[in-house]
């Protein structure tokens, strides 16, 4: 089994865009399970996105498929319903259990996805950039900030054509009212002192790995169909976290 994820973008803004990608990748039959990550109006103000990696980047379509070569009628989807996208085959590791609310009746589930895009820098081997992103900085992450979902997808191998070269992909998911709240956000509520002492031990060990020229972020809310997640549970062993 493979999973897919793909960066997608809109020049127009469209209301109906997660169910109408839903809809249509569910008529799949191959799609065993989905995730699609917009843009929410919740998350209009406060800190905007960061974009240096791909020149467009509004949102991501994941799934699951037992093989990459089942993925066109995916992207005859994609191609129908987006303006652009790029696809990676990924490897995913959650390193927490995630404590998400359920998923509304329109599978949107009720929290701050913020998603990020990560490049290694030109100075770090390949070994030690994923060393230090995956077993120095995950805990340090989780530590710092409350969260409540964090999803590490280690890039493959694109399976588009002119896919822009990117080695991570990273959903990390927070309570809804995080947005805004500093406090909230990076694990301290009600202590400045705490808040300011997680900020700097983040992004210290964020600098190691992700300076800011090495990646993208976006602030989206997640949808799923609650069909495809049922057959996935089914369908996969528990996964062994990195």
């Amino acid at each position: 089994m493979e999973k897919l994820v793909y960066t997608i973008w809109k020049e127009r803004e469209d209301s109906a865009l997660a169910s109408s990608l839903r809809a249509g990748l569910d008529l799949i039959p191959e799609v065993l399970d989905l995730q699609i990550n917009l843009p929410d109006p919740t998350f209009t103000g406060g800190q905007g996105p960061i974009r240096n990696l791909l020149e467009q980047f509004d949102g991501l379509v994941s799934l699951w498929l037992q093989s990459r070569t089942q993925r066109a009628a995916v992207e005859e989807v994609l191609a129908a319903l987006c303006d652009g996208f790029h696809g990676y085959a990924v490897n995913e590791s959650q390193p927490m259990t995630p404590q998400l609310p359920a998923p509304d009746t329109n599978g949107r589930i009720d929290t701050l996805s913020q998603v990020c895009l990560l490049r290694k820098p030109d100075a770090m081997t390949y070994d030690s950039w994923l060393s230090t992103w995956l077993e120095s900085h995950t805990q340090i992450a989780i530590d710092c900030q409350t969260t409540i979902a964090y999803v590490q997808n280690i890039v493959q191998a694109p399976v588009t054509d002119g896919a822009p070269i990117i080695h991570g992909i990273v959903e990390e998911c927070f309570p809804v009212a995080a947005y805004g709240d500093l406090n909230l956000f990076f694990g301290a509520p009600g202590d400045p002192a705490a808040m300011q002492a997680n900020i700097e031990k983040l992004m210290a060990s964020t600098a190691q790995f992700a300076p800011l020229d090495c990646l993208d972020r976006i602030f989206t809310a997640p949808f799923v169909n609650c069909q495809t997640s049922e057959t996935r549970a089914e369908a996969i062993p528990e996964l062994t976290h990195a």
